[in-house]
């Protein structure tokens, strides 16, 4: 079944305006119990610590600089000469290993 753009908004409308209703009744109940007219919502959150830990993390990886300058003078250095020499099987392990932290991030 597909649903047109126009039928959700009646949806919603209908919803909506019967939500409203509901809560402006419900309002009116606790102002004329408690003598209050505004309703108070308060949301909150509390972090994990290993989200905080992960969050730290993050936070360091993002200060840290993003070319470390004496690592790629060193392997041009190696390149220059002709004895940089990377197996295939190193730079399959560092895709895959890339690829796992893209995903875990």
């Amino acid at each position: 079944m597909i649903i047109s753009h126009s039928q959700l908004e009646k949806v919603l409308k209908a919803y909506g305006s019967s939500l409203a209703k509901t809560e402006k009744t419900e309002a009116q109940g606790r102002s004329k119990a408690t003598g209050l007219d505004k309703k108070v919502i308060k949301d909150s959150f509390t972090l994990s610590a290993e989200a905080r830990e992960l969050q730290a993390v993050k936070e360091r990886a993002l200060q840290a600089p993003e070319v470390r300058s004496e690592k790629v003078k060193a392997v041009q250095k190696k390149i220059a000469e002709g004895t940089y020499n990377v197996s295939g099987e190193e730079v399959a392990d560092k895709m895959l290993t890339r690829l796992l932290v893209d995903e875990l991030i």
